[in-house]
């Protein structure tokens, strides 16, 4: 592979040479394929007390971002394009597809931009397979909540996915799972489908046992009391963790709550009800997107 090199910034020039890549575009085919075709063939070989309900395949975020530019004097630069970042997206769904997963997982997004072109390339390649996969949708915040790079509160996060209609909608790794608890609150309060959640143990720590400032213990007492309270799916981290996780989860099942759908606005922050008629920008309609049934 031979990507010539640009003086100064990559722009999406760069990322279209890049994205064009014959031997890219091949292994990335190669490993997310492989891998879903031999994770599901891991689960019918499993052991019926062992088996797992389905074969889910993480959907990651990039290291470029839509929402942000990277140059401080060209606040409107972006070094990729929407168009751009969907095709990757849908190019990755594709062989996941076709390798035989049942359940898509778009996680730790920090720009819900990035996840916005991700959700579309992948309705895509729905649309184009004929097939309707459970998508999982779960977003990484910082301390005040908010998405890292959009800067979107929770509510807000939740209004710009909902129309894709997710199995659930949650948190991921963030800041541990006692300073994620209140933002999952909020999320469960204002969404209408399951709640998610596998967060980190903690910040990261060189000097802990396990690399993380919780233990085993702490993270079996945490993720069993968000069990509880109804969060619907925890990621085992460690080993050492997961034993205890396991044993303080079980029996615990998550819930949905009924609630109806209705018309929603958002920017960083939700946008309340309006009673009359609904806000157009520089004389373009305000365009809703539909409900995608599951």
């Amino acid at each position: 592979m031979t990507i010539p090199r640009t003086r100064g910034r990559k722009n999406p020039e760069f990322y279209q040479r890049v994205i064009e890549d014959r031997f890219l575009n091949d292994l990335t085919w190669e490993i997310n394929e492989k891998s879903a075709r031999e994770c599901r063939e891991w689960r019918i070989a499993s052991p019926p007390d062992r088996r797992r309900d389905s074969s889910p395949a993480p959907v990651g975020p990039l290291t470029v971002s839509l929402s942000n530019s990277p140059d401080a004097d060209d606040a409107g630069f972006r070094v990729v394009t929407f168009d751009q970042v969907k095709a990757v997206y849908a190019h990755q769904a594709r062989a996941l597809v076709a390798g035989g997963c049942d359940l898509l997982l778009v996680e730790t997004i920090f720009d819900s931009l990035n996840a916005k072109a991700a959700l579309v390339g992948i309705q895509e390649v729905f649309d184009e397979k004929g097939v309707r996969l459970p998508l999982i949708i779960s977003a990484a915040v910082g301390r005040g909540g908010e998405t890292m790079i959009s800067a979107q509160t929770v509510e807000a996060f939740w209004t710009a996915v909902r129309h894709v209609n997710p199995l659930a909608v949650g948190l991921n790794c963030s800041l541990g799972p006692d300073l994620m608890r209140p933002f999952l609150a909020e999320l469960a309060e204002k969404s209408d489908t399951y709640i998610s959640c596998y967060p980190n143990a903690g910040l990261p720590n060189p000097l802990s046992p396990t690399g993380f400032d919780l233990g085993p213990e702490d993270m079996g007492r945490f993720l069993a009391s968000l069990r509880r309270a109804g969060c619907s799916y925890c990621r085992r981290l460690l080993r050492q963790h997961a034993r205890t996780h396991c044993g303080d989860c079980e029996g615990a099942r998550g819930a949905a709550p009924a609630r109806g759908y209705g018309a929603a606005l958002r920017g960083a922050h939700p946008v309340p009800p309006h009673p009359g008629p609904l806000p157009r920008g520089e004389g373009e309609p305000f365009v809703r997107l539909p409900r995608i049934e599951r």
